[in-house]
């Protein structure tokens, strides 16, 4: 997930400044009631080429 302020985040979860975020991964599921619908995904045959 991108568009997050990493210097908060990195300050809140990094204060030694050892590590920092790159992105943030969300694991789970949402609530339905609350998620918008899907976006269009294209299928693997219009995004990959195998070589």
């Amino acid at each position: 997930m991108l568009g997050f302020n990493k210097e908060t985040l990195n300050q809140e979860f990094f204060p030694d400044n050892k590590n920092k975020a790159i992105f943030i991964c969300g694991i789970g599921y949402g609530d339905e009631s609350k998620l918008r619908p899907r976006a269009p995904r294209l299928d693997f045959e219009e995004a990959c080429n195998i070589i």
